[in-house]
């Protein structure tokens, strides 16, 4: 049985959800299970930013993930001017899925991000380390150059009826 790791850019995945829909909210068990198929979960590892003082809102969805049994890995966002930036999740990301892969904790990897910032880690893991990457996210929201890297594409926009809370 396939062993598959979720890896979620969290920061991506909400913005991206409130564009589409200001009211929309993801069931994430459910999301997982649409990912998954009859494949083994490894583990979920969600990465995102707060600022501080954080949103009691946000921590309080990160601390449920937590008590669910997923990795979380939040990181500060910078103050930037008058306004804030997420700074270091992409790397995060990154980071992680190729230190797992070397480690052999899955033989899939599956991101839930559109952000082209990943195309390139994501073609050059499936090209030079032969592993399966596929990525799912909003039609919307993906840039092209992630949609091809990826050895699969999960369209979230056909499947909302399935993932939403």
């Amino acid at each position: 049985m396939s062993r598959v790791m979720i890896y979620i850019d969290n920061s991506n995945l909400f913005s991206t959800a409130r564009q589409i829909d200001p009211n929309l909210r993801i069931d994430y068990p459910k999301l997982f299970h649409l990912l998954l198929g009859a494949r083994d979960l490894a583990c979920v590892k969600v990465y995102g930013s707060e600022p501080n003082p954080p949103i009691a809102e946000q921590s309080s969805f990160y601390k449920f993930l937590r008590s669910q049994g997923y990795l979380i890995t939040i990181l500060p966002l910078k103050k930037i001017g008058k306004g804030y930036e997420e700074k270091g999740v992409d790397m995060a990301l990154g980071m992680e899925m190729l230190i797992d892969g070397f480690q052999k904790h899955f033989d899939c990897a599956i991101l839930v991000s559109g952000d082209r910032d990943y195309a390139r880690l994501v073609e050059r893991v499936r090209r030079d380390c032969g592993w399966s990457v596929e990525v799912a996210f909003f039609e919307t929201g993906i840039s092209s150059e992630l949609k091809l890297s990826a050895q699969k594409f999960i369209s979230l926009t056909k499947n909302l009826a399935v993932i939403r809370r």
